[in-house]
C-alpha cells in the first residue's frame, strides 16, 4: 500500500499475503477499510518516512487518502478521494458541474426504499455508496420488488453495516462502456475506451468482459472529453482512473468513476492495445515520475480485450485445462484464480472469476468468434462443502 524509493511496504489482509514476493514487506490488517487499524500499522512506517501511499483496492482508497492527509504525503487527499470512493458525493459533485449522471436518491434506511423508488418514478438500482464489483447491488423494477427487498438478508446486512446507500435510475442503454486513463495535471495523458460484451448487471455470473473500441470509433473524442470533465469536477490532479459510462440514445451518461486501476483483465487488455501500463502509471504518478514513455508505442490496430471465466462456490472437482483455454486463437494470457481441489466461498461480483483471459484479435467481429469458442470449451464442476471457509483454501 505504501511505496518508498528503496522499500515497498504492503498493508493487506492475511489471505492475500502470498501474492507478494519476499522482497516486499507485508503487514497484516484485518480490513484495509478500517482507518484506525491502518493508521496503527502505518504509524512506524510513516515515522521512518514515506515517499508515497498507493491504494490498489477500492476498499483502501479512503484509508490511503487519510494517511496522505494525516502525514502530509503528496497525492490525492481525503477531500478529493471521497468524491471518487463515495458514490453519493461523486454524483452530487458531477451533477453540480452539469455532467450527465443518472437520477438518484440517498437511502438512509432500508425502510425508505419503496418511497425512494416512487420518488424516482422509474426502475432503480439499489447499491451501497462505497463498494466495487457490483457487490450488494440489486435491480429494483417495481415498488413490490422494493418492498420484498426489505426482508432480504443481504440487504438487511448492508443496512446494519452502517454503509451509505443509494437508489439510482436504471438507465436504458445501447451499450455499457468503460474508460481507463493515466492522469497528469488534471487531464488524461494516456486514454483507452472499451465496451463491455453486455451491460454488467445483465451478465452477473456469466462471461463478463470487454473489448477495446476501434481507433476510428466516433465515440472516442466525446468519451475522452467526458472523462477529463469528470476528473476536473472531482479535483484529481494525477493518478489512474476507471470511468463507467452508459451509452444511450441521447448521449453518454456517467455511471461512476474511481481513482485506481480497473479490476478483471482490463489492465492487461489496455497494455496489449496501447503499450502502456495502468499499474506502472499508478506508481509513477504517486512518485512524481513521468507516467508514460516519452514516445509511447504506436497503438495496435487489432482489438484487445479480456473475459472472465465464471467461478462457482464449493469444492472444484473438474475444470477445463488451462492449456486448452490458452490454445484458443487470439488468447494471449490466462490468469488462473481457482484450481481443481480449491474450496471457494465468495460473494457474487463482477470479478468472481475462476480465470481471466486476455486476448488480441484482428477486429471487433473476431471477438464474437473467440467468445463463442471460450463458452463452448469452458467447464467448471463443484461439489457442495458444508461451512466452507471464506476465500480460497487448497
Amino acid at each position: 500500500m505504501a511505496s518508498g524509493a528503496a522499500e515497498v511496504h504492503v498493508l493487506i489482509r492475511s489471505k492475500h499475503a502470498h501474492r507478494y514476493p519476499r522482497e516486499v514487506h507485508v503487514h497484516h490488517v484485518p480490513d484495509t477499510a478500517d482507518i484506525g487499524k491502518v493508521l496503527t500499522v502505518a504509524r512506524p512506517l510513516a515515522a521512518a518516512g514515506l515517499a508515497a501511499v498507493i491504494a490498489v483496492q477500492e476498499r483502501a482508497l479512503i484509508s490511503a487518502a487519510v494517511l496522505r492527509s494525516y502525514y502530509g504525503i503528496p497525492g490525492p487527499d481525503l477531500g478529493v478521494v471521497t468524491g471518487f470512493a463515495d458514490k453519493l458525493m461523486m454524483k452530487r459533485r458531477l451533477r453540480a458541474r452539469g455532467l450527465p449522471v443518472a437520477d438518484f436518491r440517498p437511502v438512509a434506511a432500508l425502510a425508505e426504499l419503496p418511497a425512494a423508488l416512487r420518488a424516482l418514478g422509474a426502475a432503480g438500482v439499489f447499491k451501497p455508496a462505497v463498494s466495487a464489483g457490483a457487490r450488494n447491488t440489486w435491480v429494483v423494477p417495481t415498488p413490490a420488488a422494493a418492498q420484498a427487498l426489505l426482508a432480504d438478508p443481504a440487504a438487511r446486512a448492508l443496512e446494519h453495516s452502517g454503509a451509505g446507500m443509494l437508489l439510482e435510475r436504471r438507465v436504458t442503454m445501447d451499450a455499457e462502456l468503460h474508460c481507463d486513463a493515466i492522469v497528469e495535471d488534471g487531464r488524461a495523458v494516456a486514454f483507452s475506451a472499451s465496451q463491455y460484451f453486455a451491460p454488467l448487471l445483465a451478465e452477473m455470473g456469466g462471461f463478463i468482459g470487454s473489448r477495446t473500441l476501434a481507433d476510428h470509433d466516433p465515440r472516442l473524442p466525446r468519451l475522452h472529453g467526458l472523462h477529463d470533465d469528470a476528473v476536473r469536477a472531482l479535483g484529481l490532479r494525477s493518478g489512474v482512473t476507471h470511468l463507467e459510462v452508459f451509452d444511450t440514445a441521447t448521449g453518454p451518461v456517467i455511471g461512476e468513476i474511481t481513482c485506481r486501476p480497473a479490476g478483471g483483465g482490463v489492465p492487461g487488455a489496455v497494455l496489449l492495445k496501447h503499450g502502456w501500463s495502468l499499474w506502472a502509471g499508478l506508481v509513477a504518478t504517486a512518485l512524481g515520475d513521468p507516467a508514460v514513455p516519452a514516445a509511447p508505442a504506436r497503438p495496435d490496430a487489432r482489438t484487445a480485450g479480456w473475459c472472465g471465466l465464471p467461478g462457482r462456490n464449493g469444492r472444484i472437482t473438474a475444470m477445463t485445462d488451462v492449456r486448452e483455454i490458452a490454445a484458443v486463437p487470439g488468447v494471449e494470457n490466462v490468469e488462473v484464480h481457482h484450481r481443481v481441489g480449491d474450496v471457494v466461498s465468495e460473494k457474487q461480483t463482477s470479478t468472481f472469476n475462476a480465470a481471466v483471459v486476455t486476448f488480441r484479435v484482428a477486429d471487433e467481429a473476431a471477438v464474437d468468434t473467440l467468445l463463442g469458442r471460450l463458452r463452448s470449451i469452458y467447464r467448471i464442476e463443484v461439489e457442495p462443502v458444508a461451512a466452507a471457509a471464506v476465500g480460497i483454501a487448497g
